[in-house]
């Protein structure tokens, strides 16, 4: 590794050789003095440049202050400057034609700073919510990355509708399916519940199961359960006007409610973590979630639902089945959405003791397994350097 200055009040990058720097190459400056003010930065260097600059885009809040997951970004950080990576943490009104402007932790200082450094050489997008995606300036940074060539992974979130007719082009995921439509009338609504009994409903966009509902007949009513709340229904008209509400503000799909297999009495989820490793994909780790006693809706650990020791139905058999599905489901996203360096996946188990693939995240929360999330954050580094040309090594 080699030091290389960074002076705030200039914004300029100081070097003892002129060296090329980010994307667009551009040249440091010649280091002919050293300002106590300066601040040193360990960084990679071959023969002709430094490097590499690692962005991670995000968004701001409402107190325009960086928004989004603030301990994964953190970690990253760290994790980048032992590397010899400068890591720039910024939104896309931060992005100009020549220079990015955002904020890094600095080790020795055991702070944020800003930084104004060239393009970076690869961007990890973690804009936190769905409506930011379709902002212009966001559509607009997407356009120049791609113009420019400057790799961009995980390009953006994936609703549910739009994920299953994808999945359902693979003969080997299809079968690991529920049955999925979407909702449009009330007659579809009779027709399901008549041939299910037991349905799902989830808007398209939905996120940490959020706007779920699971509805099923019970004597002379209609339950329709949610996280936080259930309502009785007398007929499904009058369940229907009440979802009406709900779609109006957000498409949902309709869902067979697979019965599921239980473990102490209630459902349980494998949480499958998966990377982009060259060509292939690899398991970064799988957790259990279970449902609370309170809701059996999700298994969602904000929700109610419990971590599991994955010891407890870990099998050499369903882990290289796993490891099937992770192949199929990241080379589809690769092929069809664009580069996806990471994504999770939650299966579920039936009473028949079939496998189904409910969910495919393409923006995985935090793990709350700290062995899960180390591992995570190792895999996202390795992949940064791989895609920015830079070598990499085993840490």
């Amino acid at each position: 590794m080699t030091t290389t200055y960074y002076d705030p009040l200039s914004q300029k990058w100081y070097h003892a050789q002129e060296k090329m720097f980010g994307n667009n190459k551009i040249k440091t400056e010649k280091l002919f003095h050293y300002s106590k003010k300066w601040v040193p930065f360990s960084l990679n260097e071959d023969s002709h440049r430094i490097g590499p600059i690692i962005g991670i885009l995000t968004s701001k809040g409402k107190n325009k202050k960086l928004a989004g997951n603030g301990p994964l970004f953190l970690s990253l950080v760290q994790q980048f400057s032992k590397i010899g990576a400068l890591p720039i943490v910024f939104t896309p009104d931060d992005f100009g034609v020549s220079l990015v402007t955002g904020y890094t932790f600095h080790p020795s200082l055991g702070k944020w700073i800003q930084v104004s450094s060239p393009l970076p050489d690869v961007i990890y997008n973690r804009i936190p919510f769905r409506n930011l995606e379709k902002e212009t300036d966001f559509t607009a940074l997407t356009s120049f990355l791609q113009k420019h060539n400057i790799p961009f992974f995980n390009p953006c979130f994936i609703n549910k509708l739009e994920m299953h007719h994808l999945l359902k082009e693979s003969s080997s995921l299809k079968p690991l399916l529920p049955e999925t439509s979407l909702l449009t009338s009330e007659e579809m609504l009779h027709d399901w519940m008549k041939d299910k009994q037991k349905i799902y409903i989830k808007p398209v966009s939905s996120a940490k199961g959020k706007g779920i509902f699971r509805i099923f007949p019970q004597e002379n009513h209609y339950l329709m359960e949610g996280i936080h709340l259930t309502k009785e229904f007398a007929s499904l008209n009058e369940l229907w006007n009440e979802l009406k509400v709900h779609l109006a503000k957000d498409p949902y799909i309709i869902q067979e409610a697979i019965e599921p297999a239980l473990y102490d009495g209630s459902r349980y989820d494998f949480r499958i973590l998966s990377h982009k490793e060259k060509n292939n994909f690899v398991i970064s780790g799988i957790g259990i979630r279970q449902s609370s006693s309170h809701q059996q809706v999700t298994t969602h650990v904000p929700n109610g639902g419990k971590i599991l020791p994955y010891e407890l139905f870990a099998k050499e058999e369903d882990y290289k089945f796993f490891n099937s599905i992770i192949q199929e489901v990241g080379h589809l996203l690769n092929e069809h959405l664009g580069l996806f360096g990471e994504f999770s996946l939650d299966i579920g188990v039936g009473a028949n003791g079939k496998f189904y693939l409910y969910e495919v995240n393409s923006k995985p929360m935090s793990f709350d397994e700290e062995h899960i999330e180390n591992k995570r954050i190792k895999a996202i580094c390795h992949l940064c350097m791989q895609l920015s040309g830079f070598p990499t090594f085993p840490y």
